[in-house]
This record gives C-alpha cells, sequence and structure tokens, in this order.
C-alpha cells in the first residue's frame, strides 16, 4: 500500500523547512505511522543533534529522521535522511514501508545524504559523518579539481624549474579522490546487492508465510469436514437406533397383544370347559332324580292299568316318562310329549 502524506503535509513540511533553516534552531525531525496505517506523521523535533534524535529511535517500529550537520570538506550544513527501520519492527511491516522512501525524499526536497539504519550504533555521529563525507567525495567535480593545480604552461625557451612537492600533492590528491570514488561504487554495489538481498529474504520469508497460511487453511477445511461428517454419522446412527428401538417396540407390542389374546383364549376355553363340566354334573343329577322318581311312578301306575289295554294306547295322565324329567328348554325343545308314552307331566 502506498503512503498517505497528506493528512500532516503542513506538519510535516513545517518540521522540516525548520531543520533545513538557518534561522531555527532545530537541527532534526522525526516522522513515524500513525499506528497500524500508513499515514505519517511528525513524531518529534529537537536541537540537540544526533545524540539527541538516538534517544528517540523505537527499535520496534519504522520511522525516518532528518537531522542538520556540517560537511567537513566544505563547512557546509548538509542534510541526513536517516531510513530508520528498527530490529524488532515485524518483517511484513518492513516489507510494506521498503516502498515509501522514495515518497519521502520526493516530499523532502533538499536531502543530501540517505543513511539506511537498524541499531542505534548505525545512527552515531562518527558513522552519519562518514555517510556525509562519503557522499561529498563522491559529488566532488573531479575534472575542477585538477584544474585548480598547477597549470602546465607552454613550452618556451625560457627555462622553468620543477617542484617535485608540488607534483607530488597532485597526485596525491589525484589519487585520494579516485580511492574515494571507488570506494563509493563499492559501497553503492554492496547497497544494492543489500537490497536485492533483503528484497529476496523478503520474497522467500511471503512464500513461505503463504504456504504455512496454506497448510493451516487446509487443516482447519479436513477439520470442519471430519466434524461434519462424524455429525453424519452421529445422526445416521441415531436413526438406525430409533428405527431399530421402534422396530423392537412394534415387535414387542405384537408379541404382547398375541400373547393377550392367547391368554383370552386359554381363560375362554378353561371357562367353556368348567361350564361345560358344570353342565354335565347338572344333567348328570337330575337324570337320576329323574330316574328314581320314574321308577316310583311306574310302580304305582302298573296297579292301576288294566291288562286289557292295548299296548299302543297312549298312556293315561299321571304317567310320568323319563326323558320328560330332562328339562327340555336347555336343548331347544319345549316340553310336551315325549316319544314313547303320555304322561302326566307332559300333558
Amino acid at each position: 500500500m502506498s503512503i498517505d502524506l497528506d493528512k500532516h503535509r503542513d506538519s510535516i513540511l513545517k518540521a522540516f523547512n525548520d531543520v533545513v533553516s538557518d534561522k531555527k534552531p532545530e537541527d532534526w525531525a522525526l516522522f513515524g505511522y500513525e499506528g497500524q496505517t500508513n499515514t505519517l506523521k511528525v513524531v518529534g523535533t529537537g536541537e540537540d543533534g544526533l545524540e539527541e534524535l538516538a534517544d528517540d529511535l523505537n527499535s520496534s517500529k519504522i520511522m525516518y529522521a532528518v537531522v542538520k550537520v556540517i560537511d567537513p570538506n566544505t563547512t557546509r550544513h548538509k542534510i541526513v535522511l536517516i531510513n530508520w527501520q528498527g530490529e524488532g519492527a515485524p518483517t511484513v511491516r518492513k516489507g510494506t514501508c521498503a516502498r515509501h522512501l522514495q515518497d519521502v525524499r520526493r516530499l523532502l526536497q533538499g536531502i543530501h545524504v540517505t543513511v539506511n539504519a537498524r541499531m542505534e550504533e548505525e545512527v552515531e555521529p562518527e558513522v552519519v559523518m562518514a555517510a556525509v563525507l562519503k557522499a561529498s567525495a563522491s559529488s566532488y567535480n573531479f575534472s575542477e579539481r585538477s584544474e585548480t593545480g598547477d597549470r602546465t604552461a607552454p613550452v618556451g625557451t625560457n627555462y622553468r624549474r620543477t617542484n617535485p612537492l608540488a607534483e607530488i600533492d597532485s597526485r596525491s590528491r589525484n589519487k585520494f579522490w579516485e580511492e574515494q570514488e571507488e570506494e563509493e561504487k563499492r559501497r553503492k554495489q554492496e547497497e544494492q546487492q543489500r537490497k536485492e538481498e533483503e528484497l529476496k529474504k523478503l520474497e522467500k520469508e511471503r512464500k513461505q508465510r503463504e504456504i504455512l497460511e496454506a497448510q493451516h487453511r487446509e487443516q482447519l477445511t479436513k477439520e470442519r469436514n471430519s466434524r461434519i461428517l462424524a455429525g453424519r454419522r452421529a445422526e445416521e446412527e441415531a436413526a438406525r437406533n430409533l428405527s431399530a428401538n421402534q422396530q423392537r417396540w412394534h415387535e414387542q407390542s405384537a408379541n404382547e397383544q398375541q400373547a393377550e389374546e392367547e391368554e383370552r383364549g386359554r381363560r375362554a376355553e378353561v371357562m367353556r370347559q368348567q361350564r361345560k363340566k358344570e353342565a354335565e354334573a347338572l344333567i348328570g343329577g337330575r337324570t337320576h332324580a329323574a330316574r328314581d322318581l320314574f321308577e316310583q311312578h311306574t310302580t304305582t301306575a302298573t296297579t292301576t292299568t288294566t291288562a286289557t289295554s292295548p299296548s299302543n294306547k297312549l298312556p293315561s295322565r299321571g304317567t310320568v316318562c323319563f326323558q320328560c324329567v330332562i328339562p327340555r328348554s336347555e336343548e331347544g325343545e319345549e316340553a310336551g310329549w315325549c316319544c314313547c308314552c303320555y304322561c302326566c307331566c307332559c300333558g
């Protein structure tokens, strides 16, 4: 995400201009982000140089500082921009803010030297001044320096004495500046290489983080699917148990109903047997009573019957037959004449 320089632009430029101005006592200003946003704001200003500035740098944050120093080569003021990336700052935050440095440089016009620092040792006055000296040496015009030396006079007839010390001094200066230029090139190459390595490291960490996040998401998905599958299995098991319980209940109800019906049939059969026995006992008792009564009436009837009566003549009334003693109503017939005789009871 891009840096937000519009919200506090006025206060940032005012603090920077106070540092640049020779009429203001401030010689440093510190800028930082608002919370976890990309909005830049003024953190503080001061008048006591790098020593005071180092105390306000936070090792867990990304910050930017401008400080005014004196160039020993030119005795002029130089504005140094310190790109502070604390050791404790999150790696992701470092990668996000790495692209903000150019925007800060475009806003703060007049920066002479940029110093990248992570520890307090890298913002000590000696280290910062060494960076200023290197930048001053690399910006020096070698063609102009060579022209300021002793100019070679045109060849003439007049003899001019050679000054060895001047020639040695000129060669030493040229050699010194050439060494400074080579050292500056090496420094830039090392800085470029360090930036590339840092970007590679950030890219590698990003890929590893993406892999870990993908593995974590996959693990969460597997766990969620496992929970869903376990829930479905539990529901299916509960449904099967419910169906089995219902089936057992129906079977048990049917068995109980069948047992009740069998018990009712058995009790009915027992009751029928009992009633049958009672009826047989009752009928048997009446049969014996009727036989006795019949024999008694037969004895009395024979004394009054005439000997000449035809054998097929119906008996007179008063004669009791054996069948009439049996209650005809129980066999579905009304009492009346029997098949053997005419008795007084049947009428």
